[in-house]
């Protein structure tokens, strides 16, 4: 088997450069300084501990809306702000409540 198909098949959605993206969209973003470090020291973690590149898109592009809807950094959400972003989302949103626990938010 050819390197760029034995690549292709590894990497068939292309989620290598969709992380990428949600990373540069995260940088051009007006979410305060403080959420974006705290994002991609996220995403690290997350790469760490050997989450999919598909996963690791999937936070960073949540973070990135949440951190945006909230207007303010994480670390000063109130637990009000914290349950408005909830309800926003849907309170069955598994991903959202495993964020906001594996930063301590909730």
């Amino acid at each position: 088997m050819s390197k760029s198909l034995f690549n292709y098949r590894m990497d068939k959605h292309n989620r290598v450069h969709k992380l990428k993206r949600a990373l540069e969209r995260l940088d051009a973003s007006c979410i305060c300084k403080e959420n974006k470090a705290i994002i991609k020291q996220f995403e690290g973690y997350l790469l760490q501990e050997e989450y999919s590149t598909g996963r690791r898109q999937k936070y960073v592009e949540q973070l990135t809306k949440i951190a945006g809807w909230l207007d303010k950094p994480f670390k000063k959400a109130s637990k009000q702000d914290i349950i408005g972003i909830m309800v926003k989302v849907g309170n069955h949103r598994t991903d959202t409540v495993l964020i906001f626990n594996m930063l301590n938010l909730v």
